[in-house]
């Protein structure tokens, strides 16, 4: 849970976050790269089926996919400051 707060709100979508998400997956979760982006993946899955659930618009939500999903691309983890 810690790490999904990290992430932008659907009102603000921010690139910068989601490449702190990464960082924190692979340091507190020890995921790897090819997990992460697996993860990604099933969260936005699981949340469309809730936005179908309720017959909700996707405006904002898909920009903070695709940002995570960039972050997920990435060939090397986010350097620790």
């Amino acid at each position: 849970m810690g790490v999904a707060a990290i992430s932008s709100s659907v009102l603000k979508p921010n690139p910068q976050r989601a490449l702190m998400v990464r960082h924190a997956a692979f340091k507190w979760l020890s995921l790897s790269p090819a997990e992460f982006a697996t993860c990604i993946d099933q969260v936005r899955e699981s949340f469309v089926e809730i936005l179908k659930l309720f017959d909700l618009p996707d405006h904002s939500a898909s920009a903070v996919f695709k940002d995570l999903e960039a972050a997920a691309d990435l060939e090397n983890p986010v350097e620790e400051r």
